[in-house]
């Protein structure tokens, strides 16, 4: 599989997730989804995000939770959580807590990857 296929199912992937990894979420805060929400879709729209994640995914087993884990501690993603929560309305724990299982579950999850399949077809006709 080549660099610029992944590079595209990890996009598709992100995108994916500002609609769906909502339902990831194990809190009732609707503050903390609609901030989940926004990290998201900042971070799909970060072409240097998804080429650094494209870099570092391993191709064997996708995204595990060492790799949610390097996600969640990437300069990128932790300046989202810093600006989300330096209010103090959410609590920092709890969102990257989030913000790593959306990332490790949703890979699992085979209409998020079934919905990337098809965009990816769709792209190559």
């Amino acid at each position: 599989m080549t660099m610029a296929i992944i590079g595209k199912i990890i996009f598709y992937y992100f995108v994916q997730l500002v609609d769906k990894g909502i339902k990831y979420i194990s809190s009732n805060d609707n503050k903390l989804k609609v901030v989940v929400k926004k990290i998201l879709k900042e971070l799909s729209d970060n072409k240097s995000f998804i080429e650094d994640v494209t870099n570092m995914i391993n191709k064997s087993r996708g995204i595990d939770q060492g790799t949610a884990g390097k996600i969640l501690k990437m300069g990128y993603t932790q300046d989202l959580i810093k600006k989300y929560t330096s209010n103090g309305d959410i609590d920092k724990t709890e969102l990257e807590t989030e913000l790593k299982n959306i990332f490790f579950k949703s890979w699992e999850d085979s209409n998020v990857l079934s919905t990337i399949t098809d965009k990816i077809k769709n792209d190559i006709k």
